[in-house]
Parts: structure tokens; sequence; C-alpha cells
């Protein structure tokens, strides 16, 4: 692992300090009108590739996590795995020709939509980032980066800090036995 700050508790994400400090729009994905609709499973796994390259090293256990959610979710389920993996190959593509902040912002948002939907759209984005946190703790080490990744995804969802939290603290108390 290239960090050597290893977060190890749920209490440490979403710091009052931080999100006090926070300036509205400041440390979210680049979410902007340009920003192309994608499906919702070209948005799901670019949200868990994300999180998986967080660190910048896709650990084992996150490879292998990110293969099974992509057999149990409901949203990845109904895809055959090759077209899965043509999924992933062009996210791929994406990220080294626009960038991992682009490409997340575009999926982001996807799963926000319309804001017509109210409660779905609450309940989808907190889906995918309860998915997203179960894979950053796949390897059972918090990085920085991979704090700091889940707490921008929280922000660019627009999820209630507290409500992320406490996601987090389900996800955490899950892992550790």
């Amino acid at each position: 692992m290239p960090e050597s700050n290893v977060v190890f508790r749920s209490q440490s994400f979403f710091s009052k300090a931080a999100v006090d400090a926070e300036k509205p729009n400041r440390g979210w994905f680049r979410i902007g009108r340009e920003t192309p609709v994608v499906s919702d499973e070209e948005a799901f796994l670019t949200i868990l590739i994300g999180a998986a390259r967080a660190d910048d090293v896709v650990s084992p256990e996150e490879a292998q996590e990110l293969s099974a959610l992509a057999l149990r979710t409901r949203t990845l389920s109904k895809l055959t795995l090759a077209r899965i993996a043509e999924l992933q190959k062009h996210i791929d593509d994406k990220i080294n020709r626009d960038g991992l902040e682009t490409i997340l912002g575009a999926a982001c948002s996807s799963i926000l939509g319309s804001s017509e939907q109210g409660e779905l759209v609450r309940v989808r984005a907190e889906s995918v980032f309860a998915h997203a946190v179960d894979l950053v703790f796949a390897d059972r080490a918090i990085t920085l980066s991979e704090q700091a990744y889940i707490e921008q995804l929280a922000r660019s969802l627009r999820l209630d800090p507290d409500r992320a939290r406490s996601i987090v603290a389900l996800i955490e108390i899950k892992n550790a036995y």
C-alpha cells in the first residue's frame, strides 16, 4: 500500500472540522452541464472502479469484491460477464482520456438523475455509496486517499453527512468479523 497513513475507525470520516471547512462544490467530482449522461450500469461500475482505484492500488481483495459485486448486485447482475468486461474497458478508456474526476462526475450526475424522482434518487445514491464503501473496506485497510474518495463521493451524491457517516460505520461493523 503506497500510503503509510491508514485510517481504521469510521469516526475519522466526515469530521466536523472537515465538513465545516467545505465550501460549496469544493472537493466534488467535476459535474457540469457538459457532463454526459451514462447508463445506470456504467455509472455504478464507474463509481466502483473509482473506489477500487482510490489509493492507486487495486488490491486482490478489491478486485475480488468488484467481481463479486458484478455478480450479485441488482444493477450489474443482469449483464453478461462479457458485457461487464466490455463496459469496464470502456470506462478505463474514458478514465485514461478524460480523467477519473470527470468520469466520476458524469457517474454521480447520472445516479442523481432527475430531481423529480426524490426518494428513489436518495435510496439509489445511498445504495451506490454503500457498495463503494464496502469495496474500499475489502482489503481491511483504509488509506487517506480512500477516505478522501469516500467523502468526496458522499458530497457528489449529495448525501447527508450524518447519513453517510452511518453508512460508513455500518460497513465497518460488517467487515469487522
